[in-house]
């Protein structure tokens, strides 16, 4: 009978043990396991101010855990090529206008690569050009906005690119989808 009642005590005290450490350690897992569904976002752009406000109305969001800030196509393509990448991004944002590799050879460059294939592109321009949204719908932008002029705008961009389920979402909008008007 004491054999019985050893076992049970035993028992207890890991029961007890085990409680302890589940208290203890699992809200520091599911923190983890909340911050590994937070998007990384990545941002090519030639203009320094324009990574500052990105960066600034990116920090607003919960949902963004880092922002990668890319001011030249090589400086991106190469650091997406690369062995010793810490971050991948979950969404790339691109400007058009940049000097040496547009923002569309740039696009180009990543869709060649087959692990990019999903990668979902945001063109961020100050070009309305018909031509420019059709060349980037053509050849895999998944989404057009203008840049806005107004910090406000700014933050209804990121609204509305953070509201869509990338990851069930495959290619391109429809052409009359693809431009997002703030």
């Amino acid at each position: 009978m004491q054999r019985h009642g050893l076992f049970f005590a035993v028992m207890k005290q890991e029961t007890s043990f085990l409680l302890t450490l589940h208290a203890t350690f699992m809200p520091h897992i599911n923190n983890l396991l909340m911050k590994k569904n937070k998007l990384a976002i990545a941002l090519l752009d030639d203009d320094h101010e324009e990574h500052l406000l990105f960066k600034e109305v990116a920090d607003d969001f919960s949902e963004i855990k880092s922002v990668l800030s890319f001011a030249r196509g090589k400086e991106m393509l190469d650091y997406l090529r690369g062995e010793d990448k810490s971050i991948l991004p979950d969404i790339l944002f691109l400007d058009l206008n940049m000097p040496l590799l547009s923002g569309l050879d740039c696009l180009i460059e990543i869709r060649k690569n087959e692990k990019y294939k999903n990668l979902p592109v945001v063109i961020y321009s100050t070009s309305s050009s018909e031509k420019d949204k059709e060349a980037t719908y053509q050849n895999g932008a998944n989404l057009y906005v203008n840049k806005p002029v107004e910090f406000s705008d700014m933050r209804k961009i990121f609204n509305e690119v953070l509201k869509i389920n990338w990851k069930e979402h495959s290619g391109a909008f429809n052409f009359q989808k693809f431009f997002l008007a703030i």
